[in-house]
């Protein structure tokens, strides 16, 4: 029988297109608009419709929707169009009436789908509902199911109260066998129930989803269950289906990171069993790489997703933080400026914990395929992170590792002032430096310089002929093009610039350069304080290429300009930014083959990450300038 049914089914694939095509051909289109065959076609068309629905009259001695089964009969094109070509080959039809069978076949075809709807949805089917839904059996002493012939048949009759979870478990079996007609007739009985989530039901819908089965998928699709009870995760499967960029068919019905981490964990994955060792909660790691299958969310879809999954509300943020801290790791192990000292103390601090960053180690893993180099870079980093935070638990039962610092740098301070400015900096610029930096920044700020008058300091680095030259100084939306201008001019090269400002204006900026002779902190303040009543000068940044990064670091953004190395390409970027509004925290400024490199950490004046509209008109500036460049050329 499976043998036959397979070849005939393959024939029968075959020769149903060509049938359909000669329908279409044997068809003389310009009868269709006749008011003869129309009139015809609506006659034969209100016969079939009553027919059927008098037809649904003879169902007796079961409880049924007469016009529900009349409706659902009403659709019987594909035989009439063999018969109608029968005829018309042995002209028994003429084309009149054979146009006139075919609009009839045609219409009761298309208005059968919302008919059907409006049935569903009436108070017929309400009330059909609800004595379904009265009519429920106390569960069987071996459960709800049971397999029988390779069918998932029911072994009683559950409320319908209870359609989550029966379809939940009948959609585990159906990875391996189909629905039998008993579960079949129950779920259609209860199509119109409310149904809502309820979070005891996740983790069996987390193991369905990572385990990979598109047979179990399918069945939750078609139940209904998903689009009434959690229509984001409807909608992901619709999407799925309809992306034209999926050409595996197979894949279709899959929640790939959530199967990636399934697989990873089984496999025995060195990084993914040394991240899941150092975690108690894998489960929110496994419901954060279901939410995050279901793409097309916003950070506030995704939150209300993880919400209804989940019965605490602590568990609920937990995961959408845990997707935005995998997405910073899996960034930031790309970005070789990560593994300083600063930015990994920033990691620290924003993951909080050594069990998170192995969480968000684990889910960034899963999250898509990476190549070896990215994924041991990865596994570094989160190394080197939580070597600060086990580091920080041990050293420290009473405070933080942001509160270490200011503690620290509080007991190297001279003055009251001068603590006070320590605990009014911002966390990022307190995390970036030691303490011994930050109370000397603090005393060279304190007290605040008077307009247009700058303070300078110059401390020798470990490097050959490389210094650190920190610049106190009321705060100016130009300062860093004018403080890096006059760098520029007194022959040193700028390797790395800091930047922070305090809420009553005042800054310190602080750069390491590369210079032969020590520089003099008094004639730098003398040129800084020039450069401050002289209007700023600036080049045109040739060959220019300017990247974002929202995700790579927790509290800015991180920004990459790759153009042709000239004097004070530092200076015209650092004008653009402030034309824009934008403030730097940190530079890293690298030049070779003559091509610089500068990578930036960024905010905008109420010290948020950049959006969209700013990245636009810095990326518009930019490039600007390269072609102004361009146009000049020529003379």
């Amino acid at each position: 029988h499976e043998r036959i049914h397979r070849d005939t089914s393959s024939i029968g694939n075959l020769l149903m297109p060509i049938f359909f095509v000669q329908i279409g051909l044997n068809t003389d289109v310009s009868v269709l608009g006749d008011p003869g065959v129309i009139g015809v076609a609506a006659v034969l068309l209100v016969i079939a419709v009553i027919g059927k629905l008098v037809a649904a009259a003879g169902v007796i001695g079961i409880r049924a929707d007469r016009l529900l089964i009349g409706l659902g009969m009403v659709p019987r094109g594909e035989v009439g169009l063999i018969f109608a070509s029968i005829g018309l080959a042995n002209g028994v039809l003429d084309n009149e009436l054979y146009a006139s069978l075919l609009i009839v076949m045609l219409a009761t075809t298309l208005i059968t789908p919302p008919a059907l709807r409006w049935r569903l949805a009436g108070p017929k089917g309400a009330a059909l509902t609800a004595e379904t839904e009265d009519a429920g059996e106390p569960e069987p002493a071996g459960g709800w199911l049971d397999v029988r012939d390779d069918a998932v048949e029911l072994t009683g009759r559950p409320g319908a109260s209870l359609t989550v979870p029966v379809v939940l478990q009948a959609a585990a079996l159906a990875g391996t066998a189909r629905p039998g007609s008993t579960l079949l007739d129950w779920i259609s009985a209860n199509r119109s129930v409310p149904i809502g989530w309820d979070p005891v039901h996740t983790p069996r819908l987390v193991e369905i989803a990572s385990g990979g089965k598109a047979r179990a998928l399918r069945f939750l699709e078609v139940s209904g269950v998903l689009e009434r009870a959690l229509p984001e995760v409807a909608d992901f499967l619709e999407r799925r289906r309809h992306d034209s960029s999926e050409l595996d068919p197979s894949r279709i019905l899959r929640f790939p990171t959530a199967e990636r981490l399934a697989e990873l964990l089984a496999e025995g994955d060195p990084a993914a069993a040394r991240a899941a060792k150092a975690t108690e909660r894998i489960d929110l790691v496994r419901l954060a790489a279901m939410v995050h299958d279901v793409g097309g969310l916003d950070h506030e879809a995704r939150a209300a997703l993880a919400s209804r999954l989940v019965s605490d509300q602590a568990d609920a943020t937990m995961i959408t933080q845990l997707l935005d801290e995998a997405a910073m790791l899996a960034s930031a192990a790309g970005d070789p400026d990560s593994f300083d000292r600063q930015r990994i103390q920033h990691l620290a601090h924003h993951l909080g914990s050594p069990e998170r960053a192995h969480q968000a180690h684990l889910l960034a893993l899963a999250e898509g395929e990476v190549a070896d180099w990215r994924r041991d870079a990865a596994a570094e980093l989160v190394g080197k992170v939580t070597d600060v935070l086990e580091s920080e638990s041990r050293g420290l039962a009473d405070g933080a590792l942001l509160e270490r610092h200011k503690r620290y740098a509080k007991d190297l301070a001279v003055s009251n002032a001068v603590r006070d400015r320590i605990d009014a900096a911002n966390d990022a610029y307190v995390l970036s430096h030691d303490p011994d930096e930050l109370a000397r920044h603090a005393r060279l700020v304190e007290p605040l310089p008077a307009r247009g008058t700058v303070r300078v300091a110059v401390t020798p680095l470990g490097e050959l002929h490389h210094w650190q030259v920190d610049v106190a100084f009321r705060d100016d939306r130009q300062a860093l093009a004018r403080l890096t201008a006059s760098l520029t001019d007194h022959g040193l090269d700028i390797v790395r610039a800091d930047v922070t400002t305090w809420p009553d204006g005042g800054a310190i900026h602080s750069y390491v350069v590369h210079g032969s002779l020590r520089p003099s902190a008094r004639e730098l303040a003398e040129e800084f304080e020039r450069r401050g009543r002289t209007p700023l000068t600036t080049v045109s940044l040739v060959d220019a290429r300017i990247e974002f990064d929202n995700t790579a670091l927790p509290w800015h953004s991180s920004c990459t300009l790759t153009c042709a190395d000239e004097p004070g390409v530092l200076q015209t970027f650092a004008e653009i930014l402030a034309n824009c509004g934008v403030l730097i925290a940190d530079a890293r400024i690298t030049s070779s083959g003559g091509v610089v490199t500068d990578r930036f950490s960024l905010t905008d004046r109420r010290g948020q990450k950049l959006d969209d509209a700013t990245m636009a008109r810095l990326d518009g500036a930019v490039h600007q300038t390269g072609r102004r460049k361009r146009r000049l050329a020529p003379a």
